[in-house]
């Protein structure tokens, strides 16, 4: 797009100026130097707005979610508010904390101390 390209004055005379009347290579092959432009500046602008405005709604989206299936309340404290858990959603917590714990194994384990070097070595195959 034209607004994504900005040739300098300096850009076009230094072409212009190496060209010559039976050369105009230089011309013909011109490729200006990339440069900052307030037109993608301000594209990128947009860019990162229209992405916060998405994770926003992603936030409210789970929010709504969360509210409607009665784990999570709204609280409201003198001019503020904020979300607090039900015991509804407490539950839930803990439900999904037990089953992650099957799934995941446990990091907890108890060192033996020796006075011999163990060195273990496996090698995962690439496709896992």
């Amino acid at each position: 797009m034209f607004e994504e390209v900005v040739y300098t004055t300096a850009d076009f005379t230094r072409a212009f100026l190496s060209s010559t009347k039976s050369d105009y290579r230089p011309l013909h092959n011109f490729v200006p130097e990339p440069h900052k432009t307030i037109a993608g500046d301000i594209k990128r602008n947009m860019a990162l707005k229209e992405m916060e405005a998405r994770e926003k709604q992603k936030v409210y989206n789970l929010i709504s979610y969360l509210r409607k299936d009665g784990l999570i309340k709204m609280i409201k404290t003198g001019g503020e508010s904020s979300w607090k858990i039900t015991a509804k959603g407490e539950g839930k917590k803990e439900n999904i904390k037990s089953q992650l714990s099957l799934l995941i194994p446990s990091r907890k384990y108890i060192p033996a101390r020796s006075k011999e070097t163990l060195i273990v070595s496996f090698d995962v195959p690439e496709k896992e």
